[in-house]
């Protein structure tokens, strides 16, 4: 069986494990307001493996999918990202941002194909 295309795609650029606490951030807050939805989360991190990242990020319940590998800066991180994603939409967020309950809102309203006519933006 085929599985659709995820909703949303959160996609995170990070620089290096120096960023965890940030990051870790970000992921509560997504699994705090995005449990149980169609969306796929993305890190992309400019270092070559994981070392330095606690098991507890690296790990985390909101299940992001890793990418290590050595890179240019924010951009070439971005485009690897846009490279991975699956979703019908991409948000990009930084370590350390969070998500708010009315994202939930936005992708039930995508789900039920109530598409508005309207550009979001948040």
């Amino acid at each position: 069986m085929a599985t659709s295309a995820p909703l949303l795609t959160l996609a995170i650029p990070v620089g290096h494990s120096g960023d965890a606490a940030a990051l870790q951030a970000t992921l509560d807050s997504i699994s705090r307001n995005c449990s149980g939805l169609s969306i796929d989360v993305l890190v992309q991190v400019g270092q070559a493996d994981d070392s330095g990242f606690p098991p507890e990020v690296l790990d985390h319940s909101c299940s992001p999918q890793w990418a290590f590998e050595l890179d240019e800066g924010i951009y070439p991180a971005m485009n690897r990202l846009l490279e991975r994603a699956t979703g019908q939409r991409i948000l990009f967020l930084g370590a350390g941002d969070r998500v708010l309950s009315g994202l939930a809102a936005a992708i039930a309203r995508w789900a039920g194909g109530d598409e508005g006519g309207q550009l979001e933006l948040g």
